[in-house]
């Protein structure tokens, strides 16, 4: 009777010990899964950027250029009066020769516009008409700004305070004053709005966005969403670009821990979490831990190594070595090269490199093209690096 009650005991106990290891697992995962997903919450007054946009100032130019030149083939015509009471219709077909922008010292959400248009205008007087060469300066303030709205942010350029005048001496006199006039109410009529750059995706939320002009490059800083990211401003790239991206490597974890616990389950029952990143050049180091929640529960550590490559234009991570790390009482073996190949992991770290992005548009007939083209790791940021041009191909790299 005894050795039957102990038994017993025993087995009560064994049963009573199952479901308390497969909650201690649940409960460990439920933590971490909420520090990971949890609120940063409200941004500090002075707060500093875990991610780096960087618009070179030319390709700025590019984009406001488009802009100004559509702004000179709008609009009906003007009269000029002359001596004795006569007047001609003036017919102007302008365009723009130069553009030049650089930061206001004045204030630092201004930059200074500085352009010459060139063309002619069409002079009619009854069945008499003909055609005067014109030159002339514009100058403008060019207010940046940034607006939010439920898909992110953008930085805009708003056309203001235009002044045209003369570029050289007026051998036509009574022409070049009307003409400054009607050209600088083109832009008067509407503020032209200028889209700049993208802020902000749903792999990578932005919660604040603050504007530098610096004397190389319109910097746009930001803070993303990314819980316990701490440290200094992310590293800028060593070289000249067109336009880059540099963002903390510890915010690149914190977005794709996010990504991974939102995901959730991979598949029988295992969940990923990122839980250290390092990149070094084009090699980089991830800290892997895969949970099974299904049965007993269990969890266990991978050291995984490989090489950021850069196909058709987007950036990829492709894992080369895994290293089995610690792992907890019972735990089983999984290969987690299975899950980085399905993209689910490795995948929410690319994502995170889509925070922001220079604005595309429509130059004329032609399309500002963006090219990513160059990708490292610096200390302790992950930069990336583009080109811009103005061509009739595809859009660029960015996707």
């Amino acid at each position: 009777m005894r050795a039957i009650l102990c038994r017993t005991l025993v087995a009560s106990a064994f049963l009573l010990a199952i479901p308390a290891c497969g909650t201690g697992v649940r409960s460990l995962y439920e933590k971490t899964r909420a520090e990971a997903l949890a609120d940063p919450g409200p941004v500090p007054p002075d707060w500093t950027p875990d991610a780096v946009l960087g618009l070179a100032w030319p390709l700025v130019e590019d984009l406001v250029g488009g802009e100004v030149s559509t702004r000179l083939t709008g609009g009906s015509g003007f009269r000029v009066e002359l001596p004795l009471d006569g007047e001609v219709s003036a017919t102007p077909d302008l365009s723009l020769e130069a553009l030049d922008l650089s930061p206001d010292p004045s204030c630092v959400a201004y930059a200074r516009l500085e352009s010459t248009i060139v063309g002619r205008v069409r002079l009619r007087a009854g069945p008499t008409a003909g055609d005067v060469p014109v030159r002339l300066a514009l100058a403008a303030t060019l207010e940046l700004e940034t607006r939010s709205s439920g898909k992110g942010h953008t930085v805009e350029g708003v056309v203001r305070a235009v002044e045209a005048r003369a570029a050289r001496g007026g051998r036509r006199v009574g022409l070049d004053a009307p003409l400054a006039s009607w050209l600088a109410e083109q832009f008067d009529r509407e503020a032209p709005r200028i889209r700049l750059a993208t802020l902000g995706a749903q792999a990578a939320p932005v919660r604040a966005v603050r504007l530098v002009p610096e004397a190389r490059d319109l910097r746009v800083d930001l803070l993303t969403e990314a819980p316990g990211s701490t440290g200094g401003p992310p590293a800028p790239p060593g070289e000249t670009c067109d336009w880059y991206l540099s963002v903390r490597t510890a915010s690149l974890l914190g977005l794709a821990r996010r990504a991974a616990f939102d995901r959730g389950d991979l598949g029988h029952g295992v969940h990923a979490d990122p839980r250290a990143l390092a990149v070094e050049g084009d090699r980089f180091t991830l800290d892997l831990r895969l949970w099974r929640l299904a049965g007993l529960g269990w969890w266990r550590d991978y050291r995984v190594n490989g090489e950021i490559r850069l196909e058709d234009g987007r950036i990829r991570l492709e894992p080369s070595v895994v290293t089995e790390g610690e792992h907890s009482s019972g735990a089983g073996v999984l290969d987690p090269l299975v899950l980085l190949a399905r993209g689910a992991i490795l995948e929410a770290v690319s994502e995170g490199l889509r925070i922001a992005r220079p604005a595309e548009a429509r130059l004329g007939s032609s399309r500002l093209r963006l090219e990513v083209d160059r990708v490292a790791g610096r200390t302790d940021s992950l930069v990336i690096m583009g080109d811009a041009g103005v061509g009739a191909g595809r859009r660029g790299g960015w996707r």
